[in-house]
């Protein structure tokens, strides 16, 4: 990796852990609710859907460094380096929203 990427690529690391926390702190597991569920049972379901929210990020994450390798040279060109970097992190964040509110919901909770 040349140099002028690492800082590319760290703050796109960073920028996606900070809104795969920003969507588990607005889907945290107090904000769904299921009738005759106890705390502990709505917190393991929770973790559950979190742990397969983050395997998807992951997973599109990897995918999008393989993107960027590939293109990023011709966005840097065109001078949409930003805007493709940025579309592919609102991506995966509503990728990993979405993962997040399917688990839960299949699991016969319903969001506050």
């Amino acid at each position: 990796m040349k140099p002028e990427y690492a800082l590319t690529l760290s703050c796109r690391v960073a920028a996606i852990l900070l809104l795969a926390g920003v969507a588990a702190c607005t889907t945290g597991a107090r904000n769904w609710a299921r009738p005759g569920v106890s705390e502990s049972q709505r917190s393991a379901d929770y973790n559950e859907c979190r742990s397969q929210m983050r395997a998807v990020m992951k997973q599109s994450y990897d995918i999008d460094q393989d993107i960027s390798s590939s293109l990023g040279s011709d966005w840097r060109r065109l001078g949409q380096y930003n805007t493709q970097q940025s579309q592919l992190s609102q991506g995966d964040a509503d990728s990993g929203a979405q993962v997040m509110r399917n688990c839960m919901t299949d699991k016969g909770y319903r969001p506050l």
